[in-house]
């Protein structure tokens, strides 16, 4: 095996697929006299938070409560209110309104065919022979 097919090899390796392979190879090359280098790795510490931060919203796997418990979900009372200090810098443009073209709807007089009363319907929507009415259309 050439050293790039071996660096593959390592690299599809998952973290503990790795330790394992790294405490074979460390046998085996103590046995065989071959040197092994040290590879000094960076541990990134995590960011400690303090609960007392407002602007920290992740969630941490030790404040999640056992899922076995349920927890009744209740309401409160919305305590913010509009004072008007939010967005004053922001003006909303002057533009005439889009005048409403639409047509008047086309309604027609339909037969039902469960129970044979006729009532009306948007021609848009009649398709076929059978149609039904709103008290018919649930059976």
């Amino acid at each position: 095996m050439n050293p790039e097919d071996i660096a593959k090899f390592i690299e599809s390796l998952n973290v503990e697929q790795k330790e394992a392979f790294e405490k074979v190879f460390k046998t085996i090359g103590n046995s065989m006299g071959v040197e092994i280098k040290q590879e000094e790795v960076e541990v990134e510490e995590p960011i400690q938070t303090t609960e007392n931060n407002k602007d920290d919203f992740t969630m941490h796997k030790n404040n999640a409560k056992p899922k076995g418990r349920r927890e009744v979900v209740k309401f409160k009372k919305n305590t913010w209110q509009d004072d008007g200090t939010e967005f004053t810098d922001m003006e909303t443009p002057k533009v005439k309104r889009t005048p409403r073209n639409r047509k008047k709807a086309n309604i027609v007089d339909v037969e039902c065919h469960v129970c044979g009363k006729t009532f009306k319907m948007n021609s848009n929507l009649v398709y076929g022979e059978y149609q039904r009415c709103n008290r018919c259309g649930g059976k």
